[in-house]
């Protein structure tokens, strides 16, 4: 009748050990900086896996006509890069699988 319960007990403590891995996780996640570029190169943005950006660098010879969509264009390609860095370090953690909740506690 209670076989199963210490099978539950190993789960749960599984579980816990994954929680802890992921907490440490956001925080290195809040660390790790990604950068992405303007097609051209010339605007570059820097972002965390927050989603959070740090830094913008635009070098000489852009035209403010192209600027703006030229600091967009790296701007979303930083934080696409974030992304797909959470989605990594998410499928190392929980070997692929989709865990209800995990996820709540890394960004992005």
């Amino acid at each position: 009748m209670f076989r199963g319960l210490g099978n539950m007990a190993s789960m749960l403590g599984q579980l816990g050990e994954l929680k802890e891995k992921a907490v440490k996780m956001r925080a290195e996640l809040a660390r790790l900086r990604v950068t992405g570029a303007s097609a051209d190169g010339r605007v570059s943005v820097v972002a965390d896996c927050h989603m959070t950006v740090h830094e913008v660098t635009i070098l000489d010879g852009v035209d403010a006509d192209g600027l703006d969509a030229a600091v967009l264009e790296a701007t979303n390609a930083a934080l696409s890069a974030g992304k797909a860095a959470v989605k990594e370090r998410m499928s190392e953690l929980t070997g692929g699988l989709d865990l209800p909740g995990l996820s709540d506690l890394l960004p992005g």
